[in-house]
């Protein structure tokens, strides 16, 4: 059986490739570059991120420390990219945690990721829960800003997934499968977001009517005082 790690050796460059499902049978290739924070030479971490497109900022909940360090990270990250835009997407980890071990109120980090028009997804690496929506997230942001074009990426990889696919049980809907490898290239094998295509291409009005919807109700919603 299984057992969660409860030591962790921080890691500097680790590519971890992945597959994420978009129903219909559609398959979008995803590569995760694990940088840790933790770069010992800054031009390293400017690199990686001039080298990104979508970005997770981690922080853990039961310190206000980490939460620093992502609003200097997400800095960082918008001065390196400049005009370009990249989904981003603010992760509390340990969600698992009890409530009195709690250093970072969640409505608080929310109300701050509405401000920033980014993405907020509280997760528990330890027992896997909301793994998937930091990716849904991203996805979300992407498509509403026109940068992702979902039916050239499904054509481009159709022919490959159909010749190499073999038969697997999973649960309906959006799905990720990843394995993971060290870093050997700091080129991107597949561009997940492509900020040239025509905006939206390739998805319906009913579903990027949807999309906004979601997040005009959390802009209204997640911030009322209490």
């Amino acid at each position: 059986m299984c057992s969660f790690p409860t030591s962790h050796s921080a890691t500097v460059e680790e590519l971890h490739k992945g597959e994420y499902e978009v129903g219909g049978g559609g398959v979008i290739p995803l590569e995760i570059l694990d940088t840790s924070g933790s770069y010992e030479f800054p031009a390293m971490r400017r690199l990686a991120i001039s080298a990104g497109d979508a970005f997770a900022l981690i922080y853990s909940i039961d310190s206000s420390e980490s939460f620093e360090e992502v609003k200097r990270l997400r800095e960082t990250v918008l001065q390196v990219k400049g005009d370009v835009y990249c989904p981003i997407v603010v992760v509390g980890n340990k969600s698992d945690l009890p409530e009195d071990m709690r250093a970072v109120r969640m409505e608080l980090a929310e109300c701050e990721c509405i401000d920033w028009d980014h993405g907020f997804v509280e997760c528990s690496a330890k027992n896997s829960q909301n793994i998937v929506n930091i990716f849904s997230s991203m996805l979300i942001q992407a498509r509403l800003k026109g940068c992702l074009n979902v039916t050239q990426i499904l054509a481009s990889n159709s022919s490959k997934h159909h010749s190499s696919h073999h038969s697997r049980d999973h649960n309906p809907g959006s799905e990720y499968r990843s394995h993971n490898q060290r870093r050997r290239s700091s080129l991107p094998i597949s561009e997940l977001f492509h900020r040239s295509q025509p905006p939206m291409s390739g998805l319906s009005q009913q579903s990027r009517d949807r999309d906004r919807d979601k997040l005009s109700f959390r802009k209204r919603n997640s911030c009322t005082p209490s």
